[in-house]
């Protein structure tokens, strides 16, 4: 049986949209008694009847039940860990790179590392943004520039 039948006759068993059949097929790996164990599992259909039970019924049951779990804490642990590598990745760069205030006037240039910048403005933040504020009034740009040694 093809992809697209097999999606059809679950769409029609199932009493479900198309993607979602599609969606459960794909997880089941083309398995359709797994794809209904499944929507079983997850409460979308009414259990399935059935008049003999075997081990083996019992060991796909399992078998699904393990598979939804593991993908659940797999999502949340890929996402800890994107979120841990983004966060190195940032705090690395708030050591490489750094404030730079350069007077239009002048031509003066005041080097801040970015991460004391950061750390000022965590103490203390009104008296930051005022000292920024006036640093504009009085001609000075500012960029964060990556160190060149």
């Amino acid at each position: 049986m093809e992809h697209i039948d097999m999606v059809e006759k679950l769409h029609e068993k199932a009493n479900i949209s198309f993607s979602e059949a599609k969606e459960v097929l794909e997880r089941a790996d083309w398995d359709m008694l797994e794809a209904l164990l499944i929507l079983e599992l997850e409460g979308k259909i009414q259990p399935l009847t059935t008049t003999v039970t075997t081990l083996e019924d019992e060991n796909i049951y399992e078998k699904v039940e393990s598979n939804m779990h593991n993908n659940k804490d797999s999502k949340w642990s890929k996402f800890w860990e994107e979120l841990m590598e983004n966060l190195k990745l940032l705090i690395a760069k708030c050591f490489t790179c750094s404030l730079v205030m350069r007077s239009r006037k002048t031509g003066n240039v005041i080097h801040i590392p970015l991460f004391i910048g950061i750390i000022l403005c965590c103490v203390s933040l009104p008296m930051v943004a005022v000292g920024l504020l006036l640093g504009l009034l009085m001609g000075y740009d500012y960029k964060i520039e990556e160190n060149r040694d």
